[in-house]
């Protein structure tokens, strides 16, 4: 029924306990996230809707990892009604929700 788990090796714990997460916030960080995202994922674009804010996971000071994440879809029937919003609330609300882009 349960998956085995295994506990993570010595490198995967050195990973582990040096992984920092940073926001970008510097111009030419962004540009390069934008090109190695260009560059290596598997759509080829770095666009994201709507506001974005996008992470980088260093490990020794080294770039290991990106991620961003970017305004909520406006309608979505089924994240709304689960939630139970009304349409004035998700009007108000929506941007407390983000949505992983990359």
């Amino acid at each position: 029924m349960f998956e085995k788990t295994t506990r993570p090796n010595r490198r995967q714990r050195y990973l582990l306990d040096n992984a920092t997460i940073r926001l970008l916030d510097d111009q030419a960080e962004i540009e390069r996230w934008n090109d190695l995202i260009r560059t290596h994922h598997y759509l080829r674009s770095s666009n994201v809707a709507g506001k974005a804010l996008r992470y980088v996971v260093e490990v020794a000071g080294k770039w290991a990892a990106l991620l961003s994440l970017s305004s909520a879809a406006y309608h979505l029937k089924a994240r709304d009604s689960c939630i139970g919003w009304e349409a004035w609330q998700r009007r108000q609300r929506l941007e407390l929700l983000p949505t992983a882009a990359c």
